[in-house]
């Protein structure tokens, strides 16, 4: 639990009926629909804020989220305070965290390490020093965070969706 730091949408996990599914049902993640502007695919970083940045930067790398496109990364302008607008970037689909990195069968999944790319890599936000914001944030994490995230997907997910470390 990152206490919505990351300001990914609320997200459940849930198991869909439907005749045409094989076998009756799918079981996956279900998240709050986040009124946007856009996504960032078409749009630079310009105007967005680097706690903004830091922040899904920080989640995609606790989560090892291997998907993060700018598609993945919507925008949200909201009036301020002041009236002035807020850009506040959402992260969606994690689909695609905690993958199976290393296999006693393949040994090390170096196609998704050389495939690794995230949309905010380059931005000039993610080359600034941490804010005030995140360093607290990360100041409380756990060093045993990791272990109790995955002890907790494999309770929603069951003990299948993700393998042991080899």
């Amino acid at each position: 639990e990152l206490g919505g730091y990351g300001g990914v949408p609320t997200t459940i996990i849930t198991t869909i009926k439907h005749p045409t599914f094989q076998g009756g049902e799918k079981r996956g993640s279900l998240q709050r629909f986040v009124p946007a502007s856009t996504d960032m695919s078409d749009l630079g970083p310009a105007g967005i804020d680097v706690e903004q940045v830091h922040k899904i930067a920080i989640v995609d790398l606790l989560l090892f989220n291997v998907d993060r496109h700018e598609g993945n990364v919507l925008l949200r302008v909201t009036n301020g305070s002041s009236n002035e607008p807020t850009r506040e970037l959402v992260p969606i689909d994690h689909g695609l965290c905690l993958p199976v990195i290393v296999t006693r069968e393949h040994g090390p999944n170096r196609q998704l390490m050389t495939d690794l790319y995230f949309a905010w890599q380059t931005w000039p936000q993610a080359q600034q020093p941490f804010g005030p914001k995140a360093s607290r944030f990360l100041g409380k994490l756990s060093p045993h965070m990791v272990d109790d995230l995955v002890r907790v997907l494999r309770t929603d997910l069951g003990n299948q969706a993700i393998p042991s470390p080899a």
